[in-house]
């Protein structure tokens, strides 16, 4: 069964759209905390994935975004991320929030409230992800000026200023979960 990370945000009412900036050239750097499901300890640091990098399984024809192996029971461990949602826009009476709610119909997320944006679905085999750490990833925001700003969040929280309407931009009270969906 996939998860996903889903991230929620109190934004400003300039804001129209926001991204995580993942390209080839500018990747994601996704930080989670790991947990073995075999003896179930956690892995002493944060580790980093992104979703291009892609490495053979051992005696698997498959690969994975990461692998390990637990230190405390040597269990294999693998977590491929893939790109789920590729923005949350503020307008919801847009077309492309149909699709959207079509698409989290069908992946067993449409209890997930619409003022949330999940960006990748996880599959972990032998491990969990606990917890998410958004401090590596830069945001694309979108503002109704027709600006478009990067940030990084710093304690959960962004603030800046939209120079062309004179107004304050910010994206506060972040947090993330990791669910379960189908």
């Amino acid at each position: 069964m996939p998860l996903f990370l889903v991230l929620k945000a109190t934004l400003s009412e300039n804001v129209t759209k926001v991204s995580i900036e993942n390209t080839n050239e500018s990747r994601a750097e996704f930080a989670f905390d790991l947990q073995c499901t075999s003896c179930r300890e956690l892995h002493d640091s944060k580790v980093i994935i992104n979703t291009f990098e892609e490495y053979a399984m051992p005696a698997s024809k498959g690969t994975a975004s990461f692998l390990m192996k637990c230190k405390f029971c040597s269990k294999e461990l693998s977590v491929n991320l893939c790109a789920f949602e590729d923005e949350y826009l503020t307008d919801q009476s847009d077309d492309k929030w149909a699709k959207i709610k079509d698409v989290r119909k069908k992946h067993g997320l449409s209890k997930v409230k619409e003022d949330s944006f999940i960006p990748l679905s996880l599959d972990c085999r032998g491990c969990e992800l606990i917890k998410f750490y958004p401090d590596t990833i830069t945001f694309e925001v979108s503002l109704s000026s027709g600006k478009v700003m990067s940030c990084q969040l710093e304690d959960n929280e962004w603030y800046d200023y939209d120079d062309n309407l004179g107004e304050e931009v910010t994206m506060t009270d972040f947090s993330s979960s990791i669910i379960k969906g189908k």
